[in-house]
């Protein structure tokens, strides 16, 4: 898996050797409490997307763009075709983070109890 051009030094291969999943590539935690750095670099959209359980978001193709989520709160089913093989299912959950690049089919249907999650998009050029 090919680390976005788009996104800072900070994610490297390492952080995507589990794809769908992606590592977060840097927190901070003290005293104070916790800083989860989840997107770093030449970003475009940025999107809070809140759904009730059972709705299905994207369940398309996005043939330029790409998108690297954060599971905040509950979880969703995410669903993706892989260029070269059969179609793959997997839950994530509050505090997973993942990514779906430009030309794979993909779809997120959030389970009982979800509440939130982020997108973060590629930059528009």
């Amino acid at each position: 898996m090919s680390v976005p051009s788009e996104l800072s030094k900070y994610f490297t291969s390492i952080h995507f050797k589990n794809y769908p999943k992606v590592e977060v590539p840097q927190s901070f935690r003290d005293e104070r409490g916790l800083i989860i750095n989840i997107a770093d670099g030449q970003l475009g959209d940025v999107a809070i997307i809140h759904s009730r359980a059972g709705a299905v978001r994207a369940n398309h193709v996005h043939q330029t763009d790409w998108h690297l989520s954060y599971c905040l709160s509950g979880s969703l089913d995410y669903s993706y075709l892989p260029q070269d093989g059969a179609a793959v299912t997997m839950r994530l959950g509050a505090g997973e983070f993942f990514f779906t690049p430009s030309g794979v089919v993909h779809r997120m249907e959030a389970v009982p109890g979800t509440r939130e999650f982020w997108l973060f998009g590629k930059r528009k050029t």
